[in-house]
């Protein structure tokens, strides 16, 4: 869901709204700047549940030699200028990754991270 909420606005220029009754609803309300994307939504969700693999981001930030207090909290914190511009994505153990639509979003946040004096300054950066 986290991920529909990330990649509707993004592709299709759609606000998206979620909420809980008995079960989840989420209305994308039609607009003027609404587009349509190389790939649609459906067949984008078809190709990654059968393992294949369409990357929407142009760039990615690898997080290693992370510890356990080092929280997606603090990441968050430390990267508060740039809401709505990545995903998160977290992995068992001590993996975290921040992918971004935008390269020079990427960029920046690259040189924020870096001058944070904690351990998400130690990072690999992929151009995609």
């Amino acid at each position: 869901v986290k991920m529909i909420r990330m990649l509707v606005p993004q592709h299709y220029n759609l606000a998206i709204e979620t909420f809980r009754r008995d079960k989840l609803v989420i209305m994308i309300p039609n607009s003027a700047e609404a587009v349509l994307p190389k790939v649609k939504l459906s067949d984008y969700i078809k190709m990654v549940e059968k393992g294949l693999t369409v990357n929407p981001f142009a760039a990615t930030i690898h997080f290693y030699q992370l510890y356990l207090g080092d929280n997606h909290n603090d990441l968050e914190s430390i990267l508060k200028g740039f809401d709505q511009k990545y995903y998160l994505e977290f992995a068992q153990g001590d993996t975290i990754t921040i992918h971004f639509w935008d390269i020079s979003d990427a960029e920046s946040a690259a040189e924020v991270l870096k001058k944070s004096w904690t351990n998400f300054s130690k990072f690999t950066f992929e151009v995609h």
